[in-house]
């Protein structure tokens, strides 16, 4: 699954899922990968979910070991708040040693709210932001 892909096979002119309508839902786009061939299609671009780019045509799936063929590294920004990343804190929070959590916790003191978003912390969140954009664009 990608968040974009090319609309040509010399990946020049990139489109961005989210740019995506129906009348692209029938349309041929080229994997970010460059040595990957998979043509990928759009897919939930009726606003069910976020819309995305997936190989569907088992003639032209992606190549072996793909990162754009996984499901399981997406970024789904909605779980995250750009506003909040800072790229030292990141890298520095990548380097540092972390402390062991404690064996004694008190189970009455754990939040009870609903999550809130946060900025990228880990290596795999920071890896399938990363994967999310084109090499030219910036996040935060």
């Amino acid at each position: 699954m990608a968040k974009y892909a090319y609309r040509d096979k010399d990946r020049k002119n990139i489109i961005y899922s989210d740019e995506a309508i129906e009348e692209d839902r029938d349309t041929a786009f080229f994997c970010p990968n460059h040595i990957c061939n998979a043509k990928l299609y759009i897919c939930a671009v009726d606003g069910s979910k976020s819309a995305y780019f997936r190989a569907t045509k088992p003639d032209f799936k992606h190549i072996k070991n793909c990162p754009f063929g996984n499901s399981s590294t997406e970024f789904d920004s909605n779980d995250y708040d750009e506003s909040q990343f800072v790229y030292e804190d990141a890298i520095n929070n990548l380097l540092c040693n972390t402390k062991p959590s404690s064996q004694k916790r008190n189970p009455s003191a754990h939040g009870t709210g609903e999550p809130g978003a946060h900025p990228p912390r880990t290596l795999r969140q920071i890896y399938s932001l990363c994967k999310s954009f084109s090499v030219g664009n910036t996040y935060a």
